[in-house]
């Protein structure tokens, strides 16, 4: 299978390594290419480093793309499937500051995907720097209500919340989430207007 990963970045580019660094390390028998945005960096190290490391062997294959507009999560990711995504399977969006730890990840996020079709988007657990505390478990709609009457929505966190089993769950984060392109494409892409920088991936 084919895996488009797509990754926005702006500078802090040991931590864009990092996360570089632990997909070449991911146990697979995927054909990954790597699509790298560029939101506009400022510092002078930022490309060179970037290039240097991707000059290097590497088992998947890396793109640098520009945008030089203003942060907007939906327009980078939708940019970078139009312009790269047109043959690949899966896409994977992913942050850059994510480390992928379990080794088969990849691997296992695209299996699930496609054996089963009913499967829409499909997200990990997600732990903090120091691997002890949970940030993403799947996402659930809350008890309170916020902004204009709705229910909040926030983040697993907790066993009591099946953050340690595999389940069907309402969303998941985009800081890391596979779906297939047909999915994708079927939804238009992410949305770019109403949700640009907040609550997108639940959108």
């Amino acid at each position: 299978p084919r895996l488009l990963i797509v990754i926005p970045f702006k500078d802090h580019i040991e931590t864009t390594i990092q996360c570089l660094e632990s997909i070449e390390q991911q146990e697979h028998r995927l054909e990954i290419l790597v699509a790298l945005v560029d939101n506009r960096s400022s510092e002078q190290r930022t490309l060179p480093r970037l290039r240097s490391w991707i000059d290097s062997p590497r088992a998947s294959r890396y793109e640098i793309l520009d945008h030089d507009g203003a942060f907007n999560f939906a327009k980078l990711n939708n940019k970078a499937v139009a312009r790269l995504g047109g043959d690949r399977d899966l896409i994977l969006l992913l942050n850059n500051d994510v480390e992928l730890t379990t080794p088969q990840t990849l691997q296992t996020m695209a299996m699930q995907l496609l054996a089963d079709r009913t499967i829409g988007f499909i997200g990990i657990k997600l732990y903090y720097p120091g691997g002890n505390e949970i940030q993403h478990g799947g996402v659930r709609v809350g008890e309170y209500l916020c902004g204009s009457g709705y229910n909040e929505v926030i983040h697993g966190e907790s066993p009591a919340e099946f953050v340690d089993a595999d389940r069907i769950s309402p969303g998941v984060t985009f800081a890391c989430a596979m779906t297939r392109r047909e999915t994708f494409e079927k939804l238009g892409g992410l949305e770019e207007i109403f949700v640009p920088n907040a609550f997108g991936d639940v959108d």
